[in-house]
Formats: C-alpha cells, sequence, structure tokens
C-alpha cells in the first residue's frame, strides 16, 4: 500500500521556505512572541521575522496568552516601511496582516495586492500563498489550506476566481525556488492525479518533487524515494539507494521507513545483514509481529515465551500493513503463532491472556477469539484455570 503524503501542516521550519530573490528582512520579534514560543520554536529576540514567526503571531493572538496591541503595532509598521520600499518579504508578511490583522482593519483587497507583488518579485512564499487562494478559493473539499486565514469559508471571493491553470503556475514557481509546502502538493498530485489543478498521473513527474523534497530532509518523501528504488518503478531498482533513502527517513523517526530499514537489516537486501540493527528498528517502528519472531525463535535474543505471546497477541488484534510493508498476512501469521504457543504451555498463555484484557477492551471480539481458543485448549487437555 502505498503512503498518502499529508500535505498540510501548520507550522514547518524555516528551511520550508526558499530564500527570497531580495535581502531577508530582520527586525526584533515583540517580547511576547519568543517568551511564549521561544523554547519550543528556537526563536529569540534577535531571530529573522518568517512565515513561520508569523502564524506564532497569528496563534498568539486568539490564544490565552496574547501580544500587546503596541508590540504588533511595532511588527506592522516597521514591515510597511519595508514594504513601500520594495522588499518582497515584507509585501508578503503585511499583505497577511491585512488578511488576519492585528492593528489595522481587514482589507482583502490590499492583502491580495501586496502577496502577488511579492510572488510576482520572487518570493516563494507569497507565490505558494497566491497558488492556494487560486486553488481553493473557500471550496476546500477533502484538502485543507495550509494557512489559518484561508481555512473554511475564503473571504477573498469577489477578488479572485478559483483558476487551475493560475494556481498550478504559482505552484510550479514556489516548488522550483525550494518551497517545500508546493512540492508536497506537486508530488501527491502527480503520484495521484488531481483534477483540480488539471494534472493528470505522471510517476516520473511525482518522483522528481519527491526527491526535491527528499533532499531537502523532508522524512515522508525519503520514504518515498527509498520505495521507488526498492521497487524499480520509473527509476531502475537499487536496493542499496532504496536503503539509503529508507534509513534517513527512519532516523527521523518515519514509521514505515523504519520497517523498512529493519527488513533490509534482517536479510541483507541492500546492506549488510544485522541481526542486532533490525531488532533495534523493529523496536523503534513497534512491528509486534516481528518483535514476536524475534523473542519466539530467539533470535539476537533470548527466547522468551511471555513477550513472543504478547507481541503475537497484539499483531493478531490491532495488525494492519504500514504504508509500503508487505504485511497483510502479519494478522494470520499472528493467529498461528498463538496456536502454536498455546498448544505449547496452554496454562502459561491462559494467565498472560486475564492479565492483558484490559488492554483489548477496544477490540474484544479478536481478544475473545484467542481467549475460546485457549479455553477450548484448557478443556481438552484437563489443564487448569
Amino acid at each position: 500500500m502505498r503512503a498518502l503524503i499529508i500535505l498540510s501542516v501548520m507550522l514547518l521550519p524555516l528551511c520550508s521556505f526558499a530564500a527570497d530573490k531580495t535581502p531577508a528582512s530582520k527586525n526584533t520579534l515583540p517580547v511576547c512572541l519568543y517568551k511564549i514560543h521561544g523554547d519550543k520554536y528556537k526563536i529569540s529576540k534577535n531571530s529573522y521575522i518568517n512565515d513561520m514567526n508569523l502564524d506564532l503571531l497569528f496563534l498568539s493572538a486568539i490564544g490565552k496568552t496574547k501580544c500587546s496591541k503596541g508590540e504588533y503595532n511595532e511588527v506592522f509598521d516597521y514591515y510597511f516601511k519595508l514594504a513601500e520600499k520594495g522588499d518582497s518579504q515584507a509585501q508578503y508578511n503585511l499583505g497577511r496582516m491585512y488578511a488576519k490583522p492585528f492593528v489595522v482593519e481587514k482589507d482583502y483587497r490590499k492583502a491580495f495586492d501586496l502577496i502577488l507583488k511579492s510572488a510576482e518579485r520572487g518570493y516563494a512564499g507569497a507565490q505558494f500563498y497566491i497558488a492556494q487562494l487560486y486553488d481553493y478559493d473557500g471550496e476546500i473539499g477533502r484538502a485543507i489550506p495550509v494557512f489559518p486565514e484561508l481555512q473554511g469559508k475564503s473571504y477573498y471571493n469577489g477578488i479572485i476566481e478559483k483558476n487551475k491553470e493560475t494556481a498550478l503556475k504559482w505552484y510550479l514557481k514556489a516548488g522550483e525556488q525550494g518551497n517545500m509546502k508546493a512540492q508536497r502538493i506537486l508530488a501527491h498530485a502527480y503520484r495521484y492525479g488531481r483534477y483540480s489543478l488539471g494534472i493528470e498521473k505522471d510517476e516520473k513527474k511525482a518522483f522528481d518533487w519527491y526527491l526535491k523534497l527528499a533532499n531537502q530532509g523532508d522524512a515522508d518523501a525519503q520514504n518515498e524515494i527509498g520505495y521507488y528504488y526498492l521497487i524499480g518503478e520509473v527509476v531502475e531498482k537499487n536496493p542499496k539507494e532504496a536503503f539509503i533513502y529508507y534509513l534517513k527517513s527512519a532516523k527521523q523517526g518515519n514509521n514505515a521507513a523504519q520497517k523498512s530499514v529493519a527488513f533490509m537489516f534482517a536479510h541483507g537486501y541492500g546492506t549488510k545483514q544485522d541481526c542486532k540493527e533490525a531488532f533495534k528498528y523493529y523496536e523503534k517502528a513497534n512491528n509486534s509481529y516481528s518483535l514476536g519472531e524475534y523473542y519466539d525463535n530467539g533470535k539476537c535474543v533470548k527466547r522468551d515465551y511471555e513477550k513472543a505471546f504478547k507481541y503475537y497477541l497484539n499483531a493478531f488484534i490491532w495488525g494492519y500493513c504500514d504504508n509500503h510493508g508487505i504485511c497483510p498476512s502479519d494478522k494470520e501469521s499472528a493467529r498461528y503463532a498463538i496456536a502454536r504457543l498455546i498448544k505449547e504451555d496452554v496454562n502459561k498463555a491462559y494467565k498472560i491472556i486475564k492479565e492483558e484484557k484490559k488492554e483489548y477492551e477496544d477490540n474484544r471480539y479478536d481478544y475473545q477469539v484467542v481467549r475460546d481458543q485457549i479455553e477450548k485448549r484448557l478443556k481438552s487437555s484437563g489443564g487448569r484455570k
């Protein structure tokens, strides 16, 4: 099963936006902003004001702890002066302030004009914003625009109309400059096809956009590139290259990539076989069935009946296939493994199943299937509860 890349994230690191062609605007951030969010987002009083910080201003404005009107005024005045001089980043940020104002009256015409100027001057963040306006225009369907002021009804109605050709043009401009949000949308659109943008399925273009993302450190995209190289789709099959990208993704915590890395270590595919590394990544991924096998067979770890049984039980009750793993059979495999362990020691199995009852209250049917199997075995063998 292929991964569905999640396209919208509210707050992204600064590297998500390409450097503007004009010098970056800099200003002292309001004290309240870095006091509230500084530790979490690693910003200080002397940080650059960028898209991320502007989103934090939005969030702090509607949160319990608000910045003062005077502090917002300082930021607005600073942007206003720079925007008049043609600074594209300032035009973009000022435009967003008119769209989601703190110290000025809402004016979506001014907001649009400023952000469009910024986009035309080559600022990638503004290009992506304009693409979103022409893409959704209040009709968001299943997807959700990235920017908070565009979610739900669009107040830009009457200023612009939805236009897929214009939206695609600006997505492409932003994506070519390294805007990771635009690259995600384009990669997903080319992989699956997206009528609302006039895009037909094109795996080669999808691969190219995922690669741009992956090379900027995006874990989901690295996982996708690993999959392309693993199966030889669009590119020549290359297990070693697949392992490199899977490992990069896995180290960032991507669950599907962790399972793939574990599998490749376990079988020596694309890398040197390493039982301990395989077990380590199965643990990181919390791959219940595989961990059950390790404890059941005593591979790299001491055999442990109880741990094996619990992991198999978890795989049987909650078993599902990850994004790129080959694990639809895990549930059935776990069922057979449980039956074998019950036959090996039915009393021990019964003790474990009783202890785990609370754990599986949300899935009582599968839990009861195993319990009934144990009780039937107890009855036929003359064992005792």
